[in-house]
């Protein structure tokens, strides 16, 4: 095992310059540390030393070198009559290094060292040492969460009940405007790829003249849905028959007959839906634009209504906009609620 090398030195000297000493030594040691008694010696690697110079004679420097594991070393440097920091420094670069090399016994052993060199004392830990032998268990993963589940798929087939109220407004002339209210129910079938199919009953009501217009219209229709997470817009285009009539009073049709009046338009209901365990609620508006008249040799006519003689009180037909609320509930046909072994609908 290679003797530990000499990291730091710290020096008192006695007829002997210091800083020429130290030029000398950094000539010939220049990774050893050096500080003078009375200085902190600077912290490294290696063995700590005590090197004590004493000018013995006008041509003798007696050098003592003692280390901080208690081996002590002593010399005796002929300076010759000449400067004693270059002879010195020679001694001392050629005994350390035959320290490092372990080529060299010590004077003596166990001497006292010096506290400015004594290595610190060992931190005592209040660990038990039977804690500290023992080593940490093996760290092992965290076992993976299992993942959720995936959502069902969409069913194949979707048949929704629709319930909408709303109002009635004429865009053409004569007599544009409010034609009543409106009330309906309606039956959709929605398949997987958002085809549409639907059926619907609306009645309007509307005052004429103290009286009560009544209309009852049968469509039914197609179209296509387009679904983006809770968000719906179904586009459905309908045909229907509206039978209308005007009980009591003297007012008249006074232009057309009073057939029923056929007629087609397109359906817009844009909504969010919620999906329960047995069945999805849908929510939203709905906006319809239709356009209707009496069938006859010219093409079709909207009816006027009015009292003999006079201007039209209302009109049935035409270019209307319908527009209101829609409640739907969604069911999927064949699908029986299941529960599982705890109550739990699945």
């Amino acid at each position: 095992m290679p003797a530990p090398t000499i990291g730091s030195a710290l020096v008192r000297v006695e007829g002997v310059e210091f800083a020429d000493l130290e030029r000398a030594l950094r000539v010939r040691l220049p990774s050893l540390a050096l500080a003078q008694q009375g200085e902190e010696l600077p912290a490294g690697d290696g063995l700590r030393a005590f090197v004590d110079l004493r000018r013995t004679s006008p041509t003798q420097v007696q050098v003592a070198l003692i280390l901080a594991d208690g081996r002590a070393y002593f010399r005796a440097v002929d300076t010759a009559g000449e400067p004693p920091a270059r002879p010195v420094a020679a001694a001392l670069a050629l005994l350390i290094a035959a320290i490092e090399d372990d080529s060299v016994a010590p004077d003596q052993r166990d001497v006292p060292v010096p506290p400015a060199i004594a290595e610190p004392p060992p931190v005592q830990s209040d660990v038990p040492k039977d804690i500290i032998s023992k080593t940490c268990p093996e760290v092992l993963p965290c076992p993976r969460l299992p993942s959720p589940p995936a959502p069902p798929p969409a069913p194949a087939l979707e048949l929704g009940l629709v319930r909408y109220d709303g109002a009635s407004f004429g865009l053409d002339q004569p007599l544009a405007g409010v034609r009543g209210a409106v009330f309906g129910l309606g039956l959709d079938l929605r398949w997987r790829r958002g085809a549409i199919a639907a059926v619907e009953v609306r009645a309007a009501v509307a005052p004429v003249d103290r009286h009560t217009l009544a209309r009852v219209r049968v469509a039914a229709g197609a179209g296509f849905g387009v679904r983006v997470r809770a968000f719906e817009l179904p586009i459905v285009g309908l045909v229907g028959v509206e039978w209308w009539g005007l009980t009591g009073g003297e007012v008249t049709v006074a232009r057309a007959g009073a057939r029923p009046l056929v007629g087609g338009g397109l359906r817009l209901s844009p909504g969010f839906w919620l999906r329960l365990p047995a069945v999805a609620v849908r929510a939203g508006a709905r906006a319809e634009l239709w356009a209707s008249g009496e069938p006859g040799p010219d093409g079709p006519r909207k009816p006027l209504l009015a009292r003999p003689g006079e201007p039209a009180l209302a009109a049935v037909g035409g270019v209307e906009l319908n527009v209101g609320l829609e409640l739907a509930v969604w069911f999927e046909p064949g699908r029986r609620k299941r529960t599982g072994p705890k109550g739990k609908v699945r």
